[in-house]
């Protein structure tokens, strides 16, 4: 008999499992409030919550899910929203011990009160009182652990940045791939400075969507002058990527900045990102939509002049049903004319961008932009990074 509060049986464990996935016993949660778990894993794995009808778990419908970390203590509180539930632990890793407590409740709701400052962790499903509220300013502080505010900005600058058919803002007038799938990245460089040990940058972070469609980084060496490059692991094995958000100095020599060029590909020159001589931070205007999750956009700006006219288009790229791993599909949903005059634009966008769905600006020249041209334009997006599942 559940009172109060209770732990649900058949829900909390304390093992390892033969293998993965592990499906949990279904429990009963007709007649509770919310259930609260803790999870901890020694390996990195899945957890998902689902919602089912009946004791047998025949219509389960995925309710919650997280990626946990290796050992990440985590918790929570859901509401219960059928008759019984029951969870499954995924991972990719050699199964290792597992430890879950699983707790009903019968309370009419819960709610946390904290201090502006505060480490207390805060997640889509806590109803919170703050001393301060301030929604945005703890988004951008990254105190919202189920949240994140996302910039996506970047510019032109000089002429050879722009194809005459058009390239993505801060790409150097090269071909992005649009494409769907996860491929190996390869490093090419422009300096032999640029090098571990060396005077220009030799340590870059890079901040990726990996194949699963996950965002992630790595830290790699720089590799000097050198044309296309497989990057891998400290195993020796290919770090394949969907798409790659930013590339960022975190070691420099004496220049305090990159001497060249350096450019992340696919094994036939798609480019995922460019990072422009002595500036140490790429500036693309790119972003792909990491699984479980949805890129809630409010407003974008652009600030342009180009003294060869073109536009700027705002560029939706959804996958393609009838070959999900072929390129995507482009649709653009805005244009914004770039001339001699000092162009500005703020378009209230207000669009929700799915996973797996890239948003980015292309600059489309009317003309074959000559070298002499000037061509300076930037446009940034606010952006928040939304979980697709959630409990409310």
């Amino acid at each position: 008999m559940i009172t109060d509060k209770a732990e649900l049986v058949g829900g909390s464990i304390d093992t390892t499992f033969a293998s993965y996935p592990h499906t949990s016993a279904t429990f009963k949660v007709l007649g509770l409030n919310t259930i609260s778990f803790s999870v901890k894993t020694a390996a990195a794995v899945t957890f998902s919550i689902y919602k089912t009808s009946n004791q047998e778990g025949t219509d389960g419908v995925l309710f919650f899910q997280k990626e946990l970390s290796a050992t990440e203590q985590f918790t929570k509180r859901i509401p219960v929203v059928s008759n019984f539930m029951y969870y499954t632990i995924d991972s990719s890793a050699t199964p290792d011990n597992v430890i879950v407590n699983l707790f009903g409740h019968r309370d009419a709701g819960f709610s946390a009160s904290t201090f502006t400052n505060s480490s207390v962790p805060i997640n889509e499903n806590a109803s919170l009182v703050r001393n301060v509220n301030d929604f945005k300013m703890d988004l951008i502080r990254g105190l919202h652990t189920d949240f994140e505010k996302i910039n996506i900005a970047g510019n032109v600058r000089l002429a050879n940045e722009v194809a005459t058919g058009g390239s993505v803002i801060g790409f150097q007038a090269q071909t992005f791939g649009y494409d769907s799938t996860a491929e190996d990245i390869y490093y090419t460089g422009t300096d032999a400075n640029d090098t571990f040990g060396g005077t220009g940058v030799r340590q870059l972070k890079v901040e990726y969507n990996d194949s699963n469609n996950d965002r992630a980084e790595f830290t790699m060496a720089t590799g000097g002058a050198v044309g296309p490059t497989i990057i891998t692991d400290f195993g020796g094995n290919p770090v394949p990527a969907s798409a790659v958000e930013r590339m960022s100095a975190v070691a420099v020599g004496s220049n305090l900045a990159n001497f060249g060029t350096i450019t992340l590909t696919d094994s036939v020159g798609n480019v995922y990102n460019v990072l422009h001589p002595g500036e140490n931070i790429s500036r693309s205007v790119l972003f792909r939509v990491p699984r479980n999750k949805s890129l809630v956009i409010s407003d974008m700006s652009i600030n342009g002049y180009s003294q060869v006219p073109g536009v700027v288009n705002l560029i939706l790229s959804t996958p393609n049903l009838d070959n999900p791993n072929d390129e995507q599909i482009k649709k653009p949903i805005g244009r914004f004319r770039i001339t001699t005059e000092a162009n500005q634009y703020v378009y209230h966008i207000n669009a929700n961008v799915a996973a797996g769905e890239f948003i980015c600006a292309e600059f489309v020249p009317d003309s074959a932009p000559v070298a002499a041209s000037t061509i300076d334009i930037s446009l940034s997006m606010n952006a928040m990074l939304c979980p697709t599942i959630n409990a409310f």
